[in-house]
């Protein structure tokens, strides 16, 4: 399995093309971070905070020159994924606040 951070990592590295991004995203193996369920206009700057760092993935594909569609596609594994149970919280059992 990978991370997020991890095939942002290999984006970044020049390791992982775009297209193998978003083909890892459409399987199963990939473990993404959890909802953060902000409502606007009552977010807090913590959980702003723990939002921006939480994955800096799409700034690498974005860097990496990805396409709105691409970057969509990928958002859309993301749903996925989450709502499969590929989270890293439920994957690697951290609680809040636990994660490396």
């Amino acid at each position: 399995m990978m991370t997020e951070d991890d095939i942002a990592r290999d984006v970044r590295k020049g390791t992982m093309t775009i297209d193998q991004v978003v083909t890892a995203f459409q399987g199963n193996d990939v473990v993404v971070y959890p909802a953060m369920n902000l409502v606007e206009g009552e977010e807090t700057w913590e959980q702003v905070e723990e939002l921006g760092s939480g994955s800096t993935m799409f700034a690498a594909l974005q860097t990496a020159g990805a396409t709105p569609e691409q970057m969509t596609e990928i958002g859309t594994q993301i749903v996925r994924l989450r709502e499969r149970g590929n989270t890293m919280d439920k994957v690697f059992g951290w609680g809040p606040g636990e994660a490396p």
